[in-house]
């Protein structure tokens, strides 16, 4: 079971929501785009829709309510797993467990598919897989440190995290564009038409972890407590300033350990289909053949096709698409397009954001081969 904290497994059977990776109890949502397209009785709906409630699925013993998964957990977990996640300082330490034995969890205790405890959860009002995983996970590392569990306070929060999400007020609102400055073209992945025209549902809701990934690591390494517009333009100038004595110094600052998790969750196909990994050196006899001595962006995946198409609905993609597909590489003046142009991109669409976040993620990669 060690492995699948570190690894976790590959999801099976997935609803898609614009906010569906988010992460632990108290850790602040990656709350980003207010064009939720799935209602809360729409979530009830599919989360109930097919009840197993079975002790087994599969020859997986299916828990049938939080303090019989806090059994089961001490059945599957080793010692020593169970002792690092005791030893965490605080909670806001738990979200690297989201990916690992949370996504575990969602697949094998069936969480996305009715499951009897999932069932549990739904009689207590809450049905994201997301959430029910987030609640047990929390819930355990409490009861660990001998901590009141608080399911209440817990359950509510995911209820308001809802209610807020479908019912936006002011504060979501300087999230929103001018009514027209963007020709009425979708903020999330989900509803984008060039993103899906390429990807599948599942692979959306990978590619949604990614750039949730990157929007939550800027916000981190800005300071303003504004908009996530303004926390891209912070990070921009930021960079731009540092450019001529440390290149992506802010970059450094990512939490690779938390991409890594997030890495190693997506499909190969799908990496494959982002980025290539060459060796340069594969067949000389001073190296090591598994030594990945390149990274950049895949030139014959769909990602590049994606790509392609996003630069007919935004000049700066398409000089950036441009050079991209001459060099194959992240170059010099992709870079200045991003840095220097930066103010052509539609922060507010997810689809352009993804672009950025892929850039960036590249070089981030990269920066670990050094």
């Amino acid at each position: 079971m060690s492995h699948l904290l570190k690894r976790g497994m590959f999801i099976n059977n997935v609803l898609v929501f614009i906010f569906m990776q988010r992460l632990l109890l108290h850790i602040p949502l990656i709350l980003f785009t207010v064009a939720l397209t799935v209602s809360i009785n729409s979530c009830k709906s599919a989360q109930t829709s097919k009840t197993n409630n079975s002790s087994h699925i599969d020859d997986v013993y299916i828990p049938k309510d939080l303090n019989d998964s806090f059994d089961q957990l001490n059945i599957i977990l080793k010692q020593d797993d169970i002792d690092s996640l005791r030893a965490l300082k605080s909670e806001e330490d738990l979200w690297q467990y989201h990916f690992g034995l949370g996504l575990w969890m969602r697949n094998n205790w069936r969480l996305w598919g009715g499951s009897r405890l999932s069932t549990y959860f739904n009689d207590l009002g809450i049905y994201h897989p997301d959430d029910i995983s987030g609640i047990i996970i929390t819930s355990y590392w409490r009861h660990l440190n001998n901590l009141p569990l608080e399911l209440d306070a817990q359950i509510k929060y995911y209820q308001d995290f809802w209610e807020n999400a479908a019912n936006p007020d002011s504060s979501l609102q300087e999230l929103l564009p001018p009514p027209d400055s963007l020709n009425n073209e979708p903020l999330s992945l989900v509803d984008d038409n060039i993103v899906s025209k390429h990807f599948s549902s599942l692979e959306i809701v990978h590619l949604q972890t990614l750039l949730n990934f990157v929007d939550e690591e800027i916000r981190s390494a800005t300071s303003t407590q504004s908009s996530l517009v303004c926390h891209y333009e912070e990070f921009f100038k930021r960079m731009i300033d540092q450019t001529s004595t440390t290149p992506y110094y802010l970059l450094q600052n990512f939490n690779y350990s938390s991409f890594e998790y997030i890495l190693n969750n997506i499909p190969i196909d799908l990496i494959n289909e982002i980025w290539e990994y060459q060796n340069f050196a594969e067949n000389s006899d001073n190296s090591d053949s598994g030594t990945i001595n390149e990274i950049t962006i895949s030139r014959t995946g769909k990602y590049s096709e994606f790509l392609k198409d996003a630069s007919n609905k935004n000049s700066l993609i398409a000089e950036y698409n441009r050079s991209f597909q001459f060099t194959g590489v992240i170059s010099t003046i992709m870079d200045v397009i991003v840095l220097r142009m930066n103010e052509d991109f539609k922060i507010n669409l997810e689809r352009e954001r993804l672009i950025l976040a892929v850039h960036y993620l590249t070089i981030l990669q990269q920066n670990q081969l050094k």
